[in-house]
Parts: C-alpha cells; sequence; structure tokens
C-alpha cells in the first residue's frame, strides 16, 4: 500500500513527521511510491524564507484506488528554508536539529500539497528520473525540472520532458527515442521547444512532425536572426486519411503492407472501402522515411536497398517474385504498369524513378537519447543534466552507462570570406563551442533562385574553395550567391538562426579571366605573325629575285640580238661562245658592246694580219685591255 505521509529533517538524523498518512481527501494528493522529487530553494522564486518540494508522478496503490494508476500530476509544498531564524533570533547561527517543538515555528502551518494545473501529454509513470536545473546564462535564466524515462504497467519509456518554472504552464517534450550510442559517456539532444518545427526523428514520431524546411532569405535578417520557414510535408486532409487507416507514425507508415499503400495512391482496393482514398505524396513520404531509418540505425546504413527485379531472378518466375515483394511505391527496373489481382479493371503504374529527398533528408535528424529505462540516477552537476545506469527492458540487465544532456546551439561565424565583385572565392568557419568542429554550408542562386548545392560538411578552419562556380569548370558562372552556413557540435546540434551579420553573406562572383586561354592564345598569335612575316619576306626575296632574273633574261636576249646583226648565221657555230662572252662584257664596261668590240678586232687585224688565229689572239688581247681599263 502506498503512503501520502511527509517529514522533514535538517540533519538526516532527526525527522519530523509534518503531515500525517491518508490526511488528505481522495481527491487530493494520492499516495503514492516510485515518485520523484525535487528540492528548490527560494532564490529561484524571489520569495524570503520558503523553500517548495515539488513531487511528479508515481504509483498510487491504497484504500482508496486498489487498482494500480501510474500518476503524471505534479504538487508542491511550501518550507521554510533554513537556518531557522526565528528560534534562534540570530540568522549567522548554524541551524540546530529540528524537533516537533518547531511546527509552526520553523516548519509552515501551511502543510498541504498544492496541485499544478499544467497541460500536457505526458504520460504517466513510476521510476523515473526528476532533474532541476537552476537558472543561469547557459538557459537564459530560466528554471528547468525534466522528467527521463520511467515505466508503467506496459511498457518503459524513453521520453524527456521539460518544465520551465518560470512559467509553469505545460510540460514541453523533449526527444525520444529507442536508440542509443555506445560508450561511457554519451549526448541527447532536445528539441527547441521555442519554434514549431521538430528536427529531431526517431521510427516512433508522428507523422504530423514530419515538415519540410526553406531558409530565410536575406531581406528577413535585416540587423536581426532569421529561423527557417516550416511546411507541411503532409496536408491535414492527407493525415486524417492516414489516422483512419491506423497509420500515425514512421514505423506504421514504412511497415504497411501493399494494400494499404496502393489504397493510399487512389486505387481502389480494400474492402469495405468505397470511396478512393488518395494521399498524393504518399510514396515520397515513404521512401523518405525508409532513408531516414537507414541513416539513423547504423546495422541499415551499411546496407543499400535492391532492386526488386535484382531480387527475383534465378529461376524464378519474376512476375509473381515481383508482385509478392513489390511495396506499391519503389521503383522497378524494366516495368511501367503491373497487374495486381485485387485491382480490378485497370493496372498499377510503376513509378519511373527514384525521388530525390535529398533537402528534407539533411533537415531531418537522428534522435539520441538514454533510451528505454527506468529506476536510474539524475543530477545536475557542472552546467550538465545528467543520468546514470537504471534497467531497461532486459530485467536481467543493469545499465552502467552515463548520458548528459546538450540542449545548447552552436553559433557560426564566417572568419574568412570573399570580396565581392570578384573572382575571389574562399571560405574559412569557426564556432562559439570548441567542441564544434564540424560544419554545414549551402550556396544559394540568388538569380535563379535555387539551391547550387545541398548541405555540405566541412571542418573547422579547413579551407573551402568554391571556384567551381566558374562556368569552365561546369559550374553556374558570375552571378549574386548566398552561403549559409551552420555549425554541428559534438551532440548532433545544428545552428537554427541565421544572419546576415554571422552565417549568412551575399556575395557577387565574377568569373576569373581564362590566362591561361589568353596566353596561349598569345603566344599563338605571336608564332602566327612570325610566320606570316616570315612567309612575307620570303615571297618578297622570289618575287624580287624572279624579277632581277626577268630582267636579265631581258638584257640577254637584246644582247642576242645584237650579236646576230654583227656575224652571219653561218660564223655562229664557231665564235658564239667566246664572242657572245666579249660581246656583253664589253657592252657592260663601255655602255656599246659592238663599238668596243669592232676597235678591239681592228686593232688585232691589223697587227696580226687577220685570220681566224689571229682574231680570237686580239680577241684575248681586246678583252685583257678591257679589263685593265
Amino acid at each position: 500500500m502506498a503512503l501520502d505521509d511527509v517529514w522533514v529533517s535538517n540533519d538526516g538524523a532527526n525527522w519530523v513527521q509534518i503531515r500525517r498518512a491518508t490526511a488528505g481527501s481522495p481527491t487530493a494528493f494520492k499516495p503514492r511510491g516510485g515518485h520523484s522529487t525535487n528540492l528548490i530553494s527560494a532564490n529561484s522564486f524571489q520569495e524570503e524564507d520558503v523553500d517548495r518540494l515539488f513531487v511528479f508522478g508515481g504509483e498510487s496503490v491504497g484504500p482508496n484506488n486498489p487498482k494500480s494508476e501510474f500518476l503524471a500530476d505534479m504538487w508542491y509544498m511550501e518550507l521554510f528554508s533554513e537556518p531557522c531564524c526565528v528560534r534562534h533570533k540570530s540568522c549567522h547561527l548554524s541551524s540546530h536539529p529540528l524537533t516537533p517543538n518547531d511546527l509552526d515555528i520553523c516548519i509552515s502551518k501551511r502543510r498541504e500539497w498544492i496541485r499544478m494545473d499544467l497541460k500536457s501529454e505526458i504520460y504517466g509513470r513510476a521510476g523515473h528520473v526528476s532533474i532541476h536545473e537552476p537558472p543561469s546564462s547557459m538557459n537564459a535564466f530560466k528554471d528547468y525540472i525534466y522528467i527521463i524515462g520511467g515505466k508503467n504497467s506496459t511498457s518503459i519509456h524513453s521520453d524527456v520532458w521539460s518544465l520551465d518554472l518560470t512559467s509553469g504552464i505545460s510540460w514541453h517534450s523533449d526527444i525520444s527515442s529507442h536508440t542509443s550510442k555506445n560508450g561511457d559517456e554519451q549526448e541527447f539532444s532536445r528539441i527547441n521547444s521555442d519554434h514549431d518545427y521538430n528536427l529531431y526523428y526517431d521510427m516512433e514520431s508522428n507523422l504530423t512532425s514530419l515538415v519540410t524546411l526553406r531558409l530565410p532569405s536575406t531581406k528577413s535578417m535585416d540587423e536581426t536572426f532569421a529561423v527557417p520557414l516550416v511546411f507541411k510535408i503532409i496536408e491535414d486532409r492527407d493525415i486524417a486519411i492516414l489516422e483512419e487507416l491506423g497509420i500515425k507514425t514512421f514505423s506504421d507508415l514504412i511497415n504497411a503492407d501493399q494494400r494499404t499503400i496502393l489504397h493510399l495512391r487512389g486505387y481502389d482496393n480494400l474492402p469495405g472501402k468505397k470511396e478512393k482514398m488518395h494521399v498524393k505524396n504518399i510514396c515520397y513520404v515513404k521512401q523518405l522515411i525508409e532513408k531516414f531509418n537507414s541513416k539513423c540505425f547504423v546495422g541499415e546504413m551499411r546496407f543499400k536497398t535492391p532492386d526488386i527485379s535484382d531480387l527475383c531472378q534465378d529461376g524464378i518466375d519474376p512476375d509473381s517474385c515481383i508482385l509478392s515483394t513489390w511495396d506499391g511505391c519503389r521503383p522497378i527496373n524494366d516495368y511501367t504498369q503491373i497487374d495486381i489481382p485485387f485491382i480490378h479493371g485497370s493496372s498499377v503504374s510503376v513509378p519511373a524513378v527514384k525521388l530525390d529527398h535529398t533537402n528534407d533528408l539533411q533537415n531531418m535528424h537522428c534522435k539520441y537519447t538514454p533510451g528505454p529505462r527506468y529506476m536510474a540516477s539524475g543530477q545536475y552537476a557542472d552546467g550538465k543534466v545528467l543520468i546514470l545506469g537504471g534497467q531497461g527492458n532486459n530485467p536481467n540487465k543493469l545499465y552502467r552507462d552515463v548520458w548528459y544532456r546538450d540542449d545548447s546551439h552552436p553559433t557560426t561565424i564566417i572568419k574568412k570570406k570573399p570580396k565581392s565583385k570578384s573572382s575571389s572565392a574562399t571560405f574559412v568557419f569557426e564556432s562559439n563551442e570548441d567542441g564544434a568542429l564540424q560544419f554545414e554550408y549551402k550556396i544559394f542562386d540568388q538569380t535563379e533562385r535555387l539551391d547550387v548545392t545541398p548541405w555540405i560538411t566541412c571542418l573547422k578552419d579547413e579551407l573551402i574553395d568554391v571556384s567551381w562556380l566558374d562556368s569552365k569548370k561546369g559550374g553556374p558562372g558570375s552571378g549574386w550567391y548566398t552561403m549559409y552556413v551552420r555549425s554541428v557540435d559534438p551532440s548532433g546540434n545544428r545552428e537554427q538562426y541565421f544572419s546576415t551579420n554571422t552565417n549568412v553573406y551575399t556575395w557577387l562572383y565574377i568569373e576569373p579571366l581564362p590566362w591561361r586561354k589568353i596566353i596561349g592564345v598569345s603566344f599563338s598569335t605571336i608564332f602566327m605573325i612570325f610566320i606570316i612575316t616570315f612567309e612575307l619576306k620570303r615571297r618578297k626575296r622570289k618575287a624580287a629575285l624572279e624579277k632581277y632574273h626577268l630582267r636579265r633574261l631581258k638584257r640577254k636576249f637584246k644582247l642576242n640580238s645584237d650579236f646576230d646583226e654583227i656575224y652571219p648565221k653561218e660564223s655562229r657555230h664557231h665564235r658564239s661562245s667566246v664572242n657572245r662572252d666579249t660581246f656583253n662584257h664589253a657592252k657592260a664596261s663601255n655602255g656599246d658592246g659592238r663599238k668596243a668590240f669592232f676597235l678591239n678586232n681592228e686593232k688585232d687585224e691589223k697587227t696580226t694580219g687577220g685570220g681566224k688565229d689571229n682574231w680570237e689572239k686580239g680577241h684575248f688581247q681586246g678583252t685583257k685591255k678591257h679589263k685593265s681599263i
């Protein structure tokens, strides 16, 4: 039987009962066990001499409640803070052990539980961990209580809930996952409850939480921070259709059979369903969740999903094999239509191509939590919420791991960036967290209004060269581009805010001049000019030689004509070679070859008496005289 009595001690040895068991009404504070407690000092509430003892949940079994009930309520009781200044009249003295005489003096007169009216969907539980995080600069000076794990009559919980005591309105679901990391000390992230979008998922996440994100425009960042724009992937109408068929979570959808998927595609095949149910993007959502499942669970990440047509081979009838293994959405090689026995009147179309899930898949992050456990120990120390040990689904195994909670999102500063209106294209990033060594960046084309790249991973102080934007390297070319950067800490938290003052930069990229081509063309041009100049000179020289040769031919022709006038044709054969050379040489020297030739011959004839031999002698003498002249 559970009790609801309250005892207090200020030294751990002497206890005073301040509330009797079953002192309240059946509608008041219920007797319970396996609950959690937190004592929060008066400083958190800015009230003098009043501490508060908080109780959450537990398992209730008693005279008024014979059936075991797991509770999800939260109560608190006000207590005077220590030391007790009333009795000793001096607060500087150390506190004395409490006794029953201190009731109503050092112990508040109002010793009743006060219920907090909170709005939440938190499940009743017992054996959970309750941890108080005091206000500090790390949590924006908010006062948090966390509820982690626990169990009820049917299951062991792995969820995490947080309550801000400064507002005290409702519990916020942190994260929930059945996935854990190996190692002695691990981390688990939280959802940023200040926003309406949830980027952390597991296979038990509700389909209503599935959203797609669009980066904010630079116009919305003028001197402020902006968050991504959020759009639902599945419309409310389609959510209602899915819930009607019992499909609410990620695992429900990927485990749906072929008949159900085809019905969701608009094919009338379910018995008792006269109207057609059509979820327009059901195949996109199903394949997205399948890829997310492979992304977050290491055991499935190493294997690529084979094509159905590859599985249905080795002597098996391909049509019957495909019919039995096809999920209703996956593309099949060489198939555009397939006949389904329970679909009457038409064939079922097979998706032609695999859909691109890159953007949505990159914005879906895996939830990491300590996993299902109860009876663990928790503590806030060194600015961290920690839990240790506990028991999970295996009753024969106790956990010995330690987890700490990281809910701070890192921020990024673009340390180095290119100048606008230039061809420089290098970046360097840094983060405010020492452990955030990984970054993700994306480039957006402001002219085309399209993503140039998906999120690309890089490391701290790594020089990021985006010169591939050059059209000569296959990029989109010159234009206005925006660089978005977000840092990733060791627990997987990504930056949530974007600002042109920190992690967003827009610049005009101008392609560099193609110096190699310019130099190559220049050398080619110079070489061609040299070749052309050389050829022109050669042709000019050739023309001059031809002209000179022609002139010589003309002179030679003219000399031949003069020579024919002097000698008869019958004597040319004997004297042509010698006389012709003498005649030409005489003409070149005196201008009148005929006269010089005759003078020499006449002189020789007078001296030698004529004759052929004398003429030849006179010829040589005349030639010598001509040369001496």
